[in-house]
């Protein structure tokens, strides 16, 4: 079950009972699950629940009655408070070491910007 970033899974339907659970399509091998958005976007959010009181743990996850997990924000100026039945999460792209070690190479590629010099005008 792998997915590319920003591309919804294959599956249409929750996973079947006893079906080995998914791990990070980046290779982390954290258990993650994929969570249906309030936006209908699939989201990666790490399967264990934070404390409830975990201010860093962003998501309200829930599931539903065939087994898919819905997921909404719990950053946003206007978030409810939890709902019953719903428990933190983190999102899995916050906690996976492999995303965070590609984002920390992209940056070290990036040439700095030095903005002392003079800028050529034509």
């Amino acid at each position: 079950m792998s997915s590319r970033r920003g591309h919804a899974p294959k599956r249409a339907k929750a996973r079947p009972l006893g079906a080995p659970l998914p791990t990070c399509p980046d290779g982390c091998g954290r258990r993650v699950e994929y969570a249906l958005t309030e936006a209908r976007e699939w989201q990666l959010v790490d399967r264990d629940r934070s404390p409830a009181d975990d201010a860093a743990a962003t998501v309200a996850v829930r599931r539903d009655g065939t087994g898919r997990w819905h997921a909404r924000s719990l950053a946003r100026y206007d978030a409810r408070p939890l709902e019953p039945g719903e428990h933190r999460h983190m999102p899995h792209a916050a906690t996976c070491p492999v995303l965070a070690e590609r984002a920390r190479a992209r940056r070290e590629a990036g040439a700095p910007v030095d903005i002392t010099t003079a800028r050529r005008t034509p």
